[in-house]
């Protein structure tokens, strides 16, 4: 079958145009997941950030966020070329080795998923140690029943809705007045924009905190990793990984790097380097 010249280039202006996909709003949500079934009183907790285009989204921690952020990557040039011009003696240096970023109830895990409605495609990208792993999968679709309770959050008002995804069930508040068919994490599908979720057993929640509009049309929801330079994996064997490194983080980072000294960077206390281990493993999805 031949193709035409015209149609390729349609195909071709399409890819593109959907790689540009301008990133509309940033949406925070503080983000509570209990790993530990025996330790449910210390949750992983982190700030996430979804960014929302109009036929895709970014997301990802806040830290991996701002790490991208033009402003901050633009000062953090300024920052290398003034060190760049002082006399060498005087540059600060710190002793090499791998980092473990840990918090109150263990390590701090770096991902990002980039949903796509067009393509009806989700991508995973997830930073376990030393080594990044990516996979691609089909965007699940959810079942959601929608009930006539409103509420207000921050200023918008929003509606309750039941679905159940990863075999947990999801009570989420959406609203109208942000059109977007999307919400944080793997959650997607009510017409309007998901402000705040929790799984009935109240082991995960997702926590609307603010919301802000891009205007800079050089920013988009693409990826902020670079795919081949990461592992490519199914989701199955990214689940293994993943408990893998979340259970035991220094055994995971010194197999990766048997004959380096392991640093420990704890966010919620600097002092204290010893890791919270994980006793009861709860993934995120159950099925």
């Amino acid at each position: 079958m031949k193709i035409s010249a015209q149609f390729l280039a349609f195909l071709l202006f399409s890819n593109f145009i959907f790689s540009q996909d301008v990133v509309k709003l940033n949406v925070l949500y503080q983000f509570s997941y209990v790993r530990d079934l025996e330790n449910k009183d210390v949750p992983y907790k982190n700030n996430m950030i979804l960014s929302i285009g109009q036929g895709s989204s970014r997301y990802c921690t806040e830290k991996l966020f701002n790490d991208n952020d033009k402003k901050i990557l633009e000062a953090r040039k300024k920052e290398q070329e003034r060190l760049m011009s002082m006399p060498l003696a005087s540059i600060p240096t710190v002793a090499g080795g791998p980092m473990l970023t840990i918090g109150k109830s263990g390590p701090i895990v770096t991902e990002e998923i980039v949903k796509s409605s067009l393509s009806k495609k989700i991508s995973i990208e997830t930073i376990l140690g030393l080594k990044s792993y990516h996979t691609e999968t089909d965007l699940q679709e959810i079942e959601w029943a929608v009930f006539p309770e409103i509420k207000k959050i921050g200023n918008y008002d929003c509606q309750k809705a039941i679905g159940k995804f990863g075999g947990r069930t999801y009570e989420a508040w959406f609203t109208k007045e942000i059109p977007y068919q999307d919400g944080p994490w793997k959650l997607h599908g009510l017409p309007g924009l998901i402000l705040e979720a929790h799984d009935t057993a109240n082991e995960i929640s997702f926590i609307f905190k603010e919301i802000s509009k891009n205007d800079d049309p050089n920013i988009f929801t693409n990826s902020f990793f670079n795919s081949q330079f990461s592992i490519a994996t199914n989701l199955e064997d990214l689940n293994i990984a993943r408990k893998a490194f979340e259970v035991d983080p220094e055994g995971v980072m010194s197999a990766q790097a048997p004959n380096a000294r392991l640093y420990i960077r704890n966010i919620d206390n600097p002092s204290d380097k010893a890791v919270q281990k994980i006793k009861k493993y709860n993934p995120m999805e159950l099925k």
